[in-house]
């Protein structure tokens, strides 16, 4: 055995050896949308990807993932009013003329941000996926 092999099993046998295992520490805005008025009305989930960040090991983006979540926090409880507002100011719409009701199908309040690790950036974004419909 060389030199090198040596040298590479005595690191892959070490306490802080990992292998690169990318991960990606991924922040996206969620939204709950009006689906239609069926049923009572019901809603659906959009998860819009806002940003990534690539890390060379899971471990390493574990770690960050903790100060992602407070800064997200922050971010939620100060846009928060501007979603509270949304909700009271629906659009104006002549609900005589309009069949999805007081509230149009595809209606959202803006939204909130939640942060997450992936093994691949994006996993998931559903913002591609055809709008959810009632059957």
């Amino acid at each position: 055995m060389n030199l090198i092999e040596q040298l590479v099993e005595k690191i892959e046998a070490h306490t802080d050896f990992e292998e690169a295992s990318p991960a990606w520490v991924s922040v996206y805005r969620r939204e709950r949308c009006y689906g239609g008025c069926e049923e009572g009305g019901w809603w659906y989930t959009v998860n819009a990807l806002q940003g990534t960040i690539p890390f060379a090991a899971l471990s390493a983006a574990e770690k960050w993932l903790e100060v992602a979540k407070e800064d997200v926090a922050k971010a939620n409880r100060a846009e928060a009013p501007s979603r509270h507002a949304a909700m009271a100011n629906l659009p104006d719409i002549d609900t005589a003329y309009h069949d999805e009701g007081y509230i149009p199908v595809g209606w959202s309040d803006g939204g909130d941000l939640w942060v997450t690790v992936e093994s691949s950036p994006g996993q998931s974004d559903n913002t591609k996926e055809p709008r959810p419909h009632y059957e």
